[in-house]
């Protein structure tokens, strides 16, 4: 019977930490989601009116908020 319960410990010891060790995977995927869960948006040039500068600007912001993905549209 102690033998059993010491198996029972150890198992759910181990199940404990396999869960936190998962959890701050998760977190961590979260933080720092991989390329292809990045979010996207929709980029509209309206009348071209485009430079530059803008197109440099516009790609940092969304770079920097963590943007994965542009689908550019040109409305003239």
């Amino acid at each position: 019977m102690k033998k059993m319960k010491r198996t029972i410990l150890s198992w759910s010891v181990l199940i404990a930490l396999s869960l936190q060790v998962g959890a701050e995977s998760l977190d961590q995927q979260f933080l720092n989601p991989p390329d292809e869960s990045r979010p996207w948006c929709y980029w509209y040039w309206i009348n071209n009116n485009i430079s530059k500068e803008g197109v440099t600007k516009d790609l940092e912001a969304m770079a920097e908020v963590g943007i994965g993905t542009a689908l550019i549209g040109n409305q003239y």
